[in-house]
């Protein structure tokens, strides 16, 4: 980029330095991000902000392009952070429902009288489902004949 910026808009380049930013968050912390930012804003001031390779600013709204890039860049690390923050707690418990869901088909394998077998079975709520199990309800009553769990023991 530094060979095209005699024909580049801080602003253009303050778009592309945001990649960085995206990434040192999404591969670490929000320290990271933080970090990214501050990298970020010095290669922003001091390779394309005129007058370049040198530590000052020469017009007006040049200092409003760096200072809108931190403004902006800071809390896009905070955003980035929060939904890596929950997508990784949405892997922990997909990784629940599936340790869950092994413990179901080990006790079904085993030779456990069925009875046994569902009282030691906790209900799997689904987070997009609507129905929730609420207990001293029996849904079994709504399962087809050959379907239910009482059937499996004789």
């Amino acid at each position: 980029m530094l060979h095209l910026r005699a024909h580049l808009s801080p602003a253009t380049t303050a778009l592309v330095l945001a990649i960085p930013v995206v990434v040192g968050v999404a591969s670490g912390d929000y320290l990271a991000g933080v970090i990214s930012v501050i990298a970020g804003f010095v290669v922003y001031y001091f390779f394309f902000i005129p007058p370049y390779l040198t530590l000052r600013v020469g017009a007006t709204e040049n200092w409003v392009a760096l200072v809108v890039y931190a403004a902006v860049m800071l809390p896009v690390a905070r955003v980035v952070v929060a939904g890596m923050n929950l997508a990784r707690a949405q892997a922990r418990e997909r990784g629940l429902q599936i340790r869950r869901l092994f413990e179901l088909s080990t006790l079904l394998v085993e030779d456990r009288p069925c009875p046994t077998c569902c009282r030691d079975l906790r209900p799997l709520p689904s987070p997009r489902s609507r129905h929730r199990h609420r207990p001293g309800t029996d849904d079994r009553q709504d399962l087809p004949r050959r379907a239910r769990p009482t059937d499996l023991g004789r």
